[in-house]
């Protein structure tokens, strides 16, 4: 990961934003679950992540999480370790952790989301992806895209970091299905997974 210091803080806001309203507590039977008729290439698929989750001084850690998308159409993403590089290749303790840069370094909770996607790619080979939040209306769902390359699945973003931090992701494309958000092809993605 060759991202500077700022760019992982960055990466950690919009992270914890996307975490924080769509999931609350992570409570399953508040997220809408995609209809499961027709094939869907995530159905099964078992995926992982690396993503920064605090800073302090120098020091950066990390949480790895396995991703699964699961046959009833949730997207479910588990923490499973902490780690201070990266790439999460090295686990630390959770107690080392706090030891290292405090009470907030923690693996934070399951997140349960609700997914759908296209039967068949674009031009790009972009297929739709929409995340579904909940059909109690808490939180707003998103549509973007999601591209398959080897063994990684990219999630497009949906808003820039500099509207995410003047409040102005509501407004930004990817909100509704007609204005669709597609950044992969600027290399703008919320998020990397690997095959496990």
């Amino acid at each position: 990961m060759n991202s500077s210091p700022f760019d992982l803080k960055k990466a950690a806001l919009l992270f914890v934003f996307w975490s924080a309203v769509s999931c609350g507590k992570a409570n399953p039977s508040a997220n809408r679950v995609a209809s499961a008729n027709g094939e869907n290439i995530l159905t099964s698929s078992k995926w992982s992540s690396c993503v920064y989750v605090l800073g302090v001084g120098n020091d950066y850690l990390f949480e790895k999480r396995d991703v699964n998308f699961t046959t009833d159409g949730h997207l479910v993403m588990e923490p499973v370790s902490l780690s201070m590089d990266s790439e999460c290749k090295e686990s630390i303790s959770t107690m080392d952790a706090k030891k290292k840069m405090g009470d907030r370094a923690s693996l934070s909770g399951k997140v349960i989301l609700g997914y759908r996607v296209g039967s068949t790619p674009d031009a790009s080979g972009h297929y739709d992806f929409d995340v579904l939040y909940g059909a109690d209306g808490f939180g707003t769902n998103e549509y973007t895209k999601i591209a398959i390359e080897g063994d990684k699945l990219r999630v497009g973003k949906v808003c820039n970091f500099e509207d995410l931090e003047i409040g102005g992701c509501e407004a930004m494309n990817g909100r509704k299905p007609e204005d669709r958000a597609d950044r992969l092809s600027q290399n703008q993605d919320l998020f990397v997974f690997t095959r496990r």
